[in-house]
This record gives structure tokens, sequence and C-alpha cells, in this order.
């Protein structure tokens, strides 16, 4: 959950929705000067490349339902923000790990898309 104070007020964004709207910009993304999500010189099928990179931008964050349905309190007694969240990282990136087990709703979504969270484990573990 994205937690932020401004005038006063305190604002929260789970992270499945600033997922969504990450995948709606993605969508929308490229014109004349770059190139849309997918397009590369090598790719021999661009569209799906680009509907599945787009689909994984949507979905990068959707693992975090579960917590976000009934999340810690922290000291304010208001739910945690993700930076007092991941405070331990190796506790945030097993969340990812585990995230298969944990749910198939989801399970209809492409083999990359479904592989996403565990890579991107693997990447910041390097």
């Amino acid at each position: 959950m994205l937690k932020t104070e401004y005038k006063n007020k305190i604002y929260f964004i789970t992270q499945p929705d600033h997922a969504k709207v990450s995948g709606f910009l993605a969508a929308h993304w490229g014109n004349e000067e770059f190139a849309r999500p997918g397009y590369y010189s090598d790719s021999q099928d661009p569209d799906r490349l680009r509907a599945e990179t787009v689909l994984g931008i949507a979905e990068h964050d959707n693992g975090w339902w579960e917590w976000e349905a009934s999340p810690e309190p922290d000291a304010d007694g208001l739910p945690k923000g993700l930076t007092a969240v991941l405070k331990n990282q190796q506790e945030g990136m097993s969340r990812w790990e585990n995230r298969n087990t944990q749910t198939q709703r989801k399970a209809s979504l492409r083999e990359f898309t479904n592989k996403l969270p565990r890579l991107l484990v693997i990447r910041a573990q390097l």
C-alpha cells in the first residue's frame, strides 16, 4: 500500500491499483519518437509481446491483495505503507516467492506473466 501525507491528509493507494494505472500508461505509451512496449527489431510477434508486456505491467503487484485486505497497522494505527512493510527486504521478497501457492486468482494469465514476480525476486537477489 502506498501511503502519503499531503496537506495534513493521509492518502492510500493499493499496490494492485497502482499496477493497473501503470498498465494503463504502458498501453498508451509510445509515439513517433520512441517505441511502444514489445516492439523490438528481433520480435517475431510484436503485438503479442506488447500485449503480454502490458499485462505483466498491469498485474505486477497483484500479489498484494491478500495483505491489503487485512493490513498490519503502523504506529499511527493506520495501515502500514510500503516502506514500513518492506523494512525487512527478505521478508518482502518472500511474499513474491510464495505467491503462486497463496492464490490461483490469476491462473489464466500467460506463462511469462505468471513467472514475472519470481523473475523479479531472482533479479533483486543478484
